[in-house]
């Protein structure tokens, strides 16, 4: 097998073990970057209720809503337990007769007194939509990264490997002892071959 031919088959193999492996991790990957980006959300839906509510009554926000299509909700009561709570998880949550898995901001603070819970939560279906896009997004982009790497792969192979069968064609193939003709210098700025070349050229000057 040439050179070049083997040159060209660990390229390809080892950028295909590197697909194989983005491709198992993908999904593990986006649900992360989702749910990151969830979480940072929540947390900032946090903050600015925090704001709205203590410039003004705290009674004023003392109830539970949710979107038209339950993807989100939000709830405010008296914490009766004082758990001293700041987490974000997913949880299950009954509304309407509807047992819906979101992922949920609880917050106890305090206020004249009493302590309160908050809740922000975010349907996990909804947040999970977006997984599927984005990975056949990011599964595209990889492909068509590694096809460009084997094209660049190969034409540069080519480019860096003629030099050498320049030295094989010119100084190997169809030369008969003794008629090895004149001295040719093949141009090449790789330093091994310039070696290789000038030392087939010696040593047909030491065996003519």
């Amino acid at each position: 097998m040439k050179l070049k031919t083997k040159l060209t088959l660990f390229n390809a193999i080892s950028k295909l073990v590197i697909v194989t492996l983005f491709v198992l991790l993908l999904p593990f990957l986006i649900r992360n970057i989702n749910q990151s980006f969830t979480d940072n959300k929540l947390l900032k839906q946090k903050n600015k209720l925090l704001k709205i509510i203590k410039a003004s009554s705290i009674k004023n926000y003392l109830y539970a809503t949710y979107s038209p299509l339950k993807e989100e909700y939000y709830s405010l009561d008296e914490d009766s337990l004082n758990e001293h709570l700041d987490t974000i998880k997913n949880e299950k949550r009954k509304i309407e007769g509807d047992t819906i898995e979101y992922r949920v901001l609880s917050y106890n603070f305090a206020d004249d007194k009493k302590n309160y819970l908050l809740e922000i939560g975010k349907s996990v279906d909804t947040i999970d939509e977006t997984t599927t896009p984005l990975q056949n997004i990011a599964l595209l982009v990889l492909l068509s990264m590694v096809l460009l790497t084997i094209m660049a792969d190969q034409v540069y192979s080519t480019y860096i490997l003629r030099p050498l069968g320049l030295i094989i064609k010119t100084k190997l193939i169809g030369h008969k002892f003794p008629n090895f003709g004149s001295y040719h210098k093949v141009k090449t700025t790789t330093s091994d071959f310039e070696y290789l070349d000038i030392s087939i050229h010696h040593y047909f000057k030491c065996i003519a």
